[in-house]
């Protein structure tokens, strides 16, 4: 049986599922989070470039004039919190700048963490 892997994702969800999908050994399960975890992030891309479109600006005219946050900041906030969660739940997650430069980065997109009983 062939491996399953989408055909329609954008360039930012392609390069996180053939990184991921390259570097580690994934279940079905886990490679049905990848999917959603990266149609989540080529929506994040598709709101920030809604977002720049607004020339720079992260506020607009509400219903009342009144000025307000873009609804697509939050929206694509809420894409990458997605994103990140998806991945942590199949032992995935992105490099923090913070985190220990001992350990080599096997990914510049995402690196396996410990999981539970592996």
């Amino acid at each position: 049986m062939a491996e399953y892997e989408p055909d329609d994702l954008g360039a930012t969800g392609q390069r996180i599922w053939d990184e991921a999908t390259d570097e580690f050994e994934l279940t079905e399960a886990q490679k049905v989070i990848l999917e959603g975890a990266c149609r989540q992030a080529d929506q994040a891309d598709i709101l920030y470039s809604k977002i720049a479109e607004l020339g720079g600006s992260y506020r607009v005219k509400g219903s009342m004039g009144q000025w307000v946050e873009a609804p697509e900041l939050k929206s694509a906030r809420s894409a990458q919190a997605e994103m990140r969660a998806a991945l942590a739940s199949i032992g995935l997650t992105k490099p923090d700048q913070d985190e220990d430069q001992s350990t080599p980065d096997r990914s510049g997109v995402i690196r396996q963490v410990q999981i539970r009983g592996t």
